[in-house]
């Protein structure tokens, strides 16, 4: 995360990140396919702390739905400064809109934050007509706030932020009682429909494809190059499996990562498949 946010991701080379924490490249492979792949276990285990510890406060009932909400909003502003870094890595590096890996990733983090806020929120103060208005607002409020506290490094009293905070939204969604709503789920979330099982594997056929031609196109040894065209076959097979075996797709996926040229393309399978796999109820 220090090379990242000293030198940039692109500029931190592989060979570097091994010096720094005293270990050879190849023991850095044997744990990660990619620096992308790093990165998004640094962005990952980011995010699922901050779930975790969010989650965590309420265990004996003893804080009421406005002070919950308050003391959640203050472990999201304190994880988002504590990790300020590697968020600025990623919004400098990887703005939104970008086709890759990790700008997806950050879209679909984003998408699973908004909908914890709002049901943090119904939590708090129950439900509105004009929820997602007030999830909205929401938003660009924090948006605003986590700009000064990643980008300028500004010194903001999270707890009393947090309390400011929840004061305005309460007041904000006693008044929107009668108000006519805006928005709704659509609107605010129309690529959640992306998740459709059915869409999904369309994406995966296509994904499975496209990363067919480019194992054609590998200059590698021939049984090297045949014994990838066999592994995405299995994959692919596995893949249209009503009840795919988990432990297969693991070992199919981590012996094709190791062709260096398909990393990125395995990656993006890999990253559907498990959206995939979560929708149908399974995980990896």
């Amino acid at each position: 995360m220090r090379l990242f946010a000293e030198k940039g991701y692109h500029m931190t080379s592989i060979q570097e990140i091994a010096l720094e924490t005293g270990v050879s490249k190849g023991a850095f492979y044997k744990h990660f396919a990619s620096k992308e792949a790093l990165l998004i276990e640094l962005v990952k285990d980011c995010h699922n702390k901050m779930f975790l510890k969010a989650h965590s406060v309420q265990v004996d009932g003893a804080l009421t739905g406005k002070e919950l909400l308050q003391k959640r909003i203050e472990i999201e502003l304190e994880q988002t400064r504590k990790n300020s870094s590697i968020l600025f890595t990623l919004f400098k590096e990887f703005p939104p809109g970008e086709s890759n890996e990790i700008s997806q990733m950050m879209k679909e983090f984003h998408m699973k934050l908004i909908q914890w806020h709002k049901q943090c929120l119904i939590e708090a103060f129950g439900d509105s007509d004009a929820i997602w208005d007030i999830v909205v607002m929401f938003e660009g409020i924090l948006k605003e706030y986590i700009s000064l506290l990643v980008f300028k490094q500004t010194q903001v009293p999270v707890g009393r932020l947090a309390h400011l905070l929840t004061d305005v939204l309460e007041s904000m969604i006693n008044r929107a009682k009668n108000l006519e709503p805006i928005l709704n789920e659509e609107t605010v979330l129309p690529d959640k429909q992306n998740d459709n099982p059915a869409i999904l594997k369309q994406q995966l056929h296509k994904l499975m494809e496209s990363v067919r031609q480019e194992a054609e196109t590998l200059l590698v040894p021939d049984k090297m190059k045949n014994d990838t065209l066999a592994a995405l076959n299995h994959l692919s097979e596995e893949i249209q499996k009503d009840k795919p075996q988990i432990y297969l797709l693991d070992a199919l996926i981590d012996y094709l990562k190791q062709q260096d040229c398909l990393v990125s393309s395995i990656l993006q399978i890999e990253h559907t498949l498990n959206r995939l796999l979560r929708e149908e109820g399974e995980d990896r």
